[in-house]
């Protein structure tokens, strides 16, 4: 017995009529992030059953829109994704555990960027530009997760 899924990418997300009317549409207040997963447990919430249809196919290209833009980092953008899912636990999980969460961002954060300055070493130099355009995209988003630290606490 499988069990129905809490959430579903935006990228494949299709419901009735209804429950957008009365459940929609994305929070505005998230980045680019976390849109389709606080809908969805929204949606959760009202008593409504999140459900994957197994015969469809949807490809997705994943990083294609924001993976573009300045501050990307391995088709993603840290700051934004770190920002949102911030502003998704406090919502749902409280103030404290999203300080917690912050805080182990920002931790783990840095010991990710220690380990890349060690690493810097073996990257060949005809690769170095983006290998340091992507650690200061981790760099930025440590620094705006230590921002979010601050507002939340």
């Amino acid at each position: 017995m499988s069990r129905a899924p809490e959430w579903v990418t935006g990228a494949a997300m299709v419901m009735r009529r209804e429950v957008w009317e009365a459940h929609g549409p994305f929070d505005s207040g998230f980045r680019f992030y976390a849109q389709d997963l606080e809908l969805c447990l929204r949606v959760r919430e009202a008593g409504w059953r999140i459900g994957v249809v197994p015969e469809a196919r949807v490809v997705h290209f994943g990083g294609a829109s924001v993976g573009r833009l300045p501050g990307a980092f391995g088709g993603a953008n840290p700051a934004w994704l770190w920002a949102d899912l911030l502003r998704w636990a406090e919502r749902h999980h409280g103030r404290e555990w999203a300080r917690c969460a912050a805080r182990l961002m920002w931790l783990g954060s840095g010991l990710r960027l220690a380990r890349r300055m060690m690493r810097r070493v073996g990257i060949p130099r005809s690769g170095r530009a983006a290998w340091d355009a992507d650690t200061e995209a981790l760099r930025a988003a440590r620094r705006a997760v230590g921002a979010l630290q601050r507002t939340v606490e």
